[in-house]
């Protein structure tokens, strides 16, 4: 999402990679060490830029994902459901909104991307 491609009615969801945002790279919390992924496991923080109008997530899950949203951010946090191993069970997690609205709208691209793979469409 480069700058000079937003507009007033442009609207755009993505990851991008953990060095994607340079302005907000050090003020996201990073992890480095086995001990902090632990730590912040299950967990979110998010950083919004006024000056680009973005909202910048790191959801932080078995690996950490970096979302970038022009109309979307964290809030309301829902509870979802994850199995842990340790206890065998499934528990409630807290999952920002701009993540469940990024799966829910991503399902239609991998499906589109798989049908034509499937079939040769001749374009």
């Amino acid at each position: 999402m480069r700058r000079s491609g937003l507009s007033m009615f442009s609207y755009s969801l993505r990851t991008i990679r953990q060095n994607g945002v340079k302005d907000a790279a050090n003020k996201l919390q990073t992890e480095n060490t086995e001990t902090e992924r632990k730590r912040w496991r299950k967990s979110y923080c998010q950083v919004v830029c006024n000056k680009n109008k973005l909202s910048i997530v790191k959801w932080f899950d078995n690996k950490q994902v970096t979302l970038v949203s022009s109309f979307d951010d964290a809030y309301p946090v829902e509870n979802i459901k994850r199995f842990r191993k340790e206890a065998k069970s499934r528990v409630d997690v807290k999952c920002p909104k701009i993540l469940k609205d990024y799966n829910r709208h991503m399902g239609g691209v991998d499906l589109a991307d798989m049908l034509i793979a499937l079939y040769d469409t001749g374009i």
